[in-house]
């Protein structure tokens, strides 16, 4: 499946599991065997778009929930949408120059071990 169908569930998918949709969408694309660089830059690119949405959508569905702290715009936190945001924006830069340094094979590695943390992080939320 192609098309906006396919990034609407990975960030549907991302969003219910925590984590970024670039954890979704690189994997999927080195599968369709899009370069591993090239992989990681479409999905810094698509993962702007999903995360967007992604806020709008948990701003809207918690709205009226009652009991959110102080700060929270349906279930988005204002100070920590500020710091996740400019922290990425401030270290974005330094990804990308390191993702074009890092040899390829060290690349997929440390990729292949950030997937098995997050994995093991599921898991142990789960037991």
């Amino acid at each position: 499946m192609t098309g906006p169908t396919n990034r609407g569930r990975s960030g549907a998918l991302s969003a219910l599991l925590g984590i970024g949709g670039g954890t979704i969408l690189v994997p999927f694309f080195h599968w369709c065997n899009v370069d591993l660089r090239r992989a990681i830059a479409t999905s810094t690119t698509l993962g702007f778009g999903l995360a967007v949405f992604g806020t709008i959508g948990f701003i809207m569905s918690g709205l009226e929930r009652s009991g959110l702290p102080s700060g929270s715009y349906g279930y988005i936190s204002l100070p920590a949408l500020i710091g996740i945001s400019s922290t990425a924006m401030l270290f974005a830069p330094y990804g990308v120059y390191l993702s074009h340094r890092v040899p390829l094979r060290r690349l997929k590695r440390i990729f292949s071990l950030l997937l098995l943390c997050l994995a093991v992080n599921i898991v142990v939320g789960l037991i």
